[in-house]
């Protein structure tokens, strides 16, 4: 998640030069336009689109198996198509074309452009400084130039409540986060898939050397994980030690797991980009997908894009998770959930410490209606998979949470393969447990199978 601040009238940092400003003079290119189709974009569609939009190539996901190749086509084509998706990104370096274009789909019920492509750098945060709140910690206090989502203050029965609740820690069996997720050594998530987009995973692992992946690289060559964080969420969610004396830290070690490379190695990356990995994963026939990236915003509403992407998952019965975004400074500053965490048909996932008191930098609901958590689960001192010279270590951040809550979707897949979509989220929001803290903090409770019944 960025640390742009949400704010406005805040300063924006620079976003690398992902959005591409047009000029008149034609001294840079124009930027992308994604676009919505409402029909499908099979071979008899393909003349409509071609004259609806006035351009001669078009190339579909559908027509390329390896990353590269369409990656080159994406750069000649002027339309490219992502099947599953039912959306397009188009080209058009003609800033008066494109107005003459914007005229004539604006009363279409076809087509419809959504906004330009990375308007936003979509980045991983690093991990974040937690302080963990205190029972005794003050109300917040918004501060010049931040913001308070309303009162987030608790009462002092929340207060008792809370402190009477008993720490998690790891043991031989299982760690910290498996105990406090309610998950016993009959769930494995066997039959569920699970795609992870990110920046990779650690293929040289010792505990992924001899499992069945599937992966697929978006930005270069090698699906291999130059930055840890795609390694840790693909942990959390489907990983199975070979080492007997690591406990379990994997919601569901059995679950079939798929990678999507689609951040670079410093945890950037670009709408079109993510959007090839979601279209590829709802191909192989995941039904969960878990992005645990995102950005912060000046402007509150659902980014068009991802809300319709979201919709169209759980149309196809695939339920989209995300992280709410590591943002906050609590108590006194708390962010809004990141995007594309805070559109509607997303299921976004803040963070909770071993004692089930709320991360610091956990991001929050607004009291606007717009941008909601749904649910938590741990996301603090979490053991998982890690590159480089140790292959475990202990993460924090809601990107540690949304994979975790990805997991125990699987598990639910196990108990019930039709439980897909929006059923599945329906069940992940009844197994929700109940936490004396703001719904506006938690949502509906920590994702726990721990009095779950079929």
């Amino acid at each position: 998640m960025s640390l742009t601040p949400p704010v406005p009238g805040t300063p924006v940092p620079s976003r690398r030069g992902f959005e591409r400003r047009s000029t008149r003079n034609g001294s840079a290119p124009f930027p992308s336009r994604i676009v919505a189709f409402r029909n499908d974009c099979g071979p008899r569609s393909q003349s409509r689109l071609k004259k609806a939009f006035d351009v001669v190539q078009v190339a579909h996901t559908q027509d390329f198996r390896t990353s590269q190749r369409i990656a080159d086509n994406t750069e000649s084509a002027e339309l490219f198509v992502y099947d599953n998706l039912g959306i397009g990104l188009l080209r058009v370096d003609d800033p008066d074309k494109l107005d003459e274009l914007r005229r004539r789909l604006k009363h279409s019920p076809d087509y419809r452009i959504l906004r330009s492509d990375s308007s936003s750098n979509w980045t991983v945060a690093p991990e974040p400084p937690c302080t963990i709140l205190s029972n005794d910690d003050p109300p917040p206090r918004g501060k010049s130039g931040e913001t308070d989502h309303g009162n987030h203050a608790e009462s002092p029965p929340l207060r008792a409540a809370q402190a009477k609740t008993r720490g998690f820690e790891d043991n031989r069996r299982q760690s910290w986060a498996i105990q406090a997720c309610g998950i016993s050594n009959r769930w494995t998530g066997q039959g569920a898939k699970i795609a992870i987009l990110d920046t990779g995973i650690d293929l040289t692992h010792p505990d992924w050397h001899d499992r069945q992946i599937r992966h697929r690289s978006f930005v270069d060559e090698t699906p291999q994980d130059f930055h840890g964080h795609g390694t840790q969420c693909s942990g959390l969610a489907a990983g199975q030690p070979v080492d007997r004396e690591v406990p379990r830290f994997a919601a569901a070690p059995g679950a079939d797991l798929f990678v999507a490379k689609v951040l670079e190695k410093d945890g950037c990356g670009k709408d079109s980009v993510i959007l090839a990995g979601i279209d590829w994963a709802m191909g192989q026939g995941c039904q969960i997908l878990n992005l645990s990236v995102g950005v912060q915003s000046n402007v509150l509403d659902p980014d068009p894009v991802y809300e319709l992407v979201g919709r169209r998952c759980l149309k196809s019965g695939v339920l989209f998770v995300a992280a709410a975004g590591n943002d906050s400074a609590r108590p006194n500053v708390i962010r809004p959930v990141s995007r594309p965490a805070n559109c509607p048909s997303i299921f976004a996932v803040g963070a909770v410490d071993r004692q089930l008191r709320l991360a610091s930098f956990t991001n929050g609901s607004t009291p606007f209606g717009k941008g909601q958590i749904d649910a938590v689960a741990p996301g603090v001192d979490v053991f998982t998979t890690s590159i480089g010279p140790s292959p475990y270590g202990r993460f924090s951040g809601t990107s540690m949470a949304a994979p975790l809550c990805s997991g125990v979707a699987a598990l639910l897949i196990q108990e019930d393969p039709d439980c897909l979509g929006p059923r599945l989220w329906q069940k992940l929001a009844a197994v929700a447990r109940r936490l004396p803290l703001p719904s506006t903090d938690v949502g509906l409770g920590l994702i726990s199978l721990l009095q779950y019944r079929k």
